[in-house]
C-alpha cells in the first residue's frame, strides 16, 4: 500500500496505481491499494509513504537494533485507556516479562503529542507577552523622549500661550493629543509593514 502523494508521484496522467508493479529495494511488489490523503506536517508529509508486509521488512531491509512502531486505533476514545492496558499486557507477555521487570518498550498516546503543543503554546505565550510588554516599555520611553525634546523646544509657544490666558491643563491635553496621535501613526505604520512582509511572504 502506498500513500496518495506516492502514488502521484510514481503514476502519472491519472494512471491507476492498482495491480501496478513498483520496486523497493531489490524486490517487486504489486500495489493493493492507495491510502487517503491525510496532508502534511511537522516539516513532512504523511502521503509519502509504503507499506510493505513485516516479514518481508524484517528479512529485506533488517538492520541491528531495529525500532518497530504499531499503530492501533480504537472506535470510541472512551476506550483508549483500556486499550492501552490491554496492549501494555499483550506486550510483555511477548516479552515474557515478570511482574516486577519494568517495560522495556513504550506505549504513545495520539492526546500526548496535543498535550505537549499545548504547552509549547502557553510557554510561547509567555514569552510572547515578556516580548511585547518590553517592546512597549521602549516604545513608551521612545516617545517619552520624544515629547520632552518637543516641549523643550516650543518652550516660546508655551508662554505665548499662557501670556494669552491659556491653563496649565490646556498645554498638558494639547502635548497629550499630540502624544496620543504620534502613537497612533506609528502603530499604524507598523501595522502596515507587518501585513506587507506577510503578504510577500506568501
Amino acid at each position: 500500500m502506498i500513500g496518495s502523494a506516492l502514488a502521484k508521484r510514481l503514476f502519472k496522467d491519472g494512471e491507476i496505481p492498482l495491480q501496478k508493479d513498483i520496486s523497493i529495494g531489490n524486490g517487486k511488489y504489486r500495489i493493493i491499494g492507495v491510502l487517503g490523503e491525510k496532508g502534511s506536517g511537522f516539516g513532512g508529509s504523511s502521503d509519502m509513504v509504503c507499506f510493505i508486509p513485516f516479514s518481508n521488512s524484517r528479512n529485506y531491509f533488517s538492520r541491528p537494533n531495529m525500532n518497530f512502531d504499531i499503530q492501533i486505533k480504537v472506535n470510541q476514545p472512551e476506550l483508549m485507556d483500556a486499550a492501552v492496558g490491554q496492549a501494555e499486557s499483550v506486550f510483555r507477555n511477548v516479552r515474557d516479562l515478570s511482574p516486577i521487570d519494568e517495560s522495556d518498550f513504550n506505549i504513545e498516546k495520539s492526546d500526548n503529542i496535543a498535550n505537549l503543543l499545548l504547552k509549547n503554546i502557553r510557554n510561547i505565550t509567555l514569552v510572547a507577552t515578556i516580548i511585547g510588554f518590553i517592546t512597549l516599555l521602549g516604545a513608551a520611553i521612545g516617545l517619552m523622549n520624544i515629547m520632552l525634546v518637543s516641549v523643550t523646544e516650543r518652550t516660546r509657544e508655551i508662554g505665548v500661550r499662557k501670556a494669552i490666558g491659556a491653563k496649565s491643563g490646556t498645554v498638558k491635553q494639547q502635548f497629550l493629543f499630540e502624544a496620543i496621535v504620534i502613537g497612533q501613526i506609528g502603530g499604524f505604520l507598523e501595522f502596515y509593514l507587518e501585513l506587507e512582509q506577510a503578504i510577500l511572504f506568501q
